[in-house]
């Protein structure tokens, strides 16, 4: 390999790693459905858990039904700081068909599961940039990290729970706002 690839490929690597990890740390708390100090929600059925980072929201749902809870991801969407409805794609699709369709996912009864969700639109190819070629995820929040305190975003996640529909709008506001060291 000539030392052009080399310093290349490690510039790229420098730059995907820095892509991976959040560089602020958010500081949310749940709205609604129930006003909490905490960004989790808990009723009969379910226990989730949501974690936002710069460019996804991960979360933690339990099903503690005696049946298997359908999650469609095609049914889901981000809710912006704006009001914009997006469409959201877990992270077991390839970017390449963040607009087709996604097949469901059942949680068992008595289990979890732990996924990261993040809006189609954000997901692009750069193909113009010279330290970067390749797919990229855009930022959750696109300005400034303090503009955003105080803003609310959220989700509407449906789910089928026991052969019926059970839809949910999880509203998030932005508490605070703290750049990584």
């Amino acid at each position: 390999m000539t030392k052009r690839i080399c310093v290349y490929m490690i510039l790229s690597l420098v730059l995907l790693t820095g892509c991976a990890v959040s560089v602020v740390d958010w500081g949310i708390k749940m709205q609604s459905p129930v006003p909490a100090e905490t960004a989790a929600y808990s009723d009969e059925d379910i226990d989730v858990n949501f974690m936002v980072n710069d460019k996804s929201i991960n979360f933690d749902l339990k099903n503690k039904t005696q049946n298997g809870i359908k999650l469609n991801y095609d049914e889901m969407s981000y809710i912006s700081p704006g009001g914009v409805s997006l469409r959201i794609v877990s992270s077991n699709i390839r970017f390449t068909d963040r607009f087709a369709p996604q097949a469901p996912v059942v949680v068992p009864p008595g289990l979890s599961i732990s996924e990261t969700i993040i809006p189609a639109q954000n997901i692009f190819f750069r193909a113009n940039d010279i330290a970067y070629y390749g797919w990229d995820v855009g930022p959750l929040f696109p300005n400034d990290a303090k503009t955003y305190l105080g803003q609310e975003f959220g989700l509407y996640f449906p789910m089928e729970i026991k052969g019926a529909k059970k839809e949910f709008i999880f509203k998030f506001v932005i508490t605070s706002v703290e750049k990584k060291k």
